[in-house]
């Protein structure tokens, strides 16, 4: 990242640093990672894109609505004049049948992090199986943001649901 930095212009620098600051381009992340379904928000011409995408694997051969074990993720990232800034992601490993998830393994919350303004951790992830045989991952992310030198908490609640035929929900809520 810092290479990537000292490879701006100086007039880029300049904007790098005040899109970190700026409460507009904070608001639109946060408006974005709320989204239920992908996409990809660009502001400032194209200096900063939010994009949330998730989706699911089989961690195996297989196809979706096969018996299987499979990998199903939920991630927001934002990046700034090309650079990778913040990033969240909470993945989660099940076995489905071909009707229903019947045992889930691991889910794992991860997060890239370069604003200097906000620092960002999460309590340990959650996970079971619905009783409608879905697998089900939470992970809480916890945030503090300095922006024009006011700091403020900004929890997240952050949820995934998946099934034998791959990945079907999820969210990214205040708490």
């Amino acid at each position: 990242m810092a290479s990537q930095f000292k490879d701006l212009s100086e007039a880029d620098k300049e904007k790098f640093l005040g899109y970190l600051v700026d409460a507009d381009v904070l608001k639109a992340f946060v408006e974005t990672m709320a989204a239920p379904v992908p996409q990809t928000r660009v502001l400032e011409g194209g200096d900063v894109v939010i994009e949330v995408n998730n989706g699911a694997a089989p961690t195996g051969i297989g196809t979706r609505g096969t018996a299987g074990d499979w990998s199903c993720w939920s991630q927001f990232t934002q990046t700034l004049l090309g650079i990778d800034m913040t990033r969240l992601k909470l993945e989660q490993w099940y076995h489905s049948t071909t009707t229903k998830v019947d045992k889930v393994y691991n889910a794992a919350a991860s997060k890239r992090n370069f604003n200097i303004g906000v620092a960002i951790s999460s309590l340990p992830e959650e996970q079971w199986i619905s009783a409608a045989g879905n697998a089900l991952a939470y992970v809480t992310w916890e945030g503090k943001m300095t922006v024009s030198g006011y700091t403020a908490q900004l929890d997240k609640r952050h949820h995934i649901r998946c099934d034998e035929t791959g990945f079907r929900y999820h969210y990214l809520k205040n708490i």
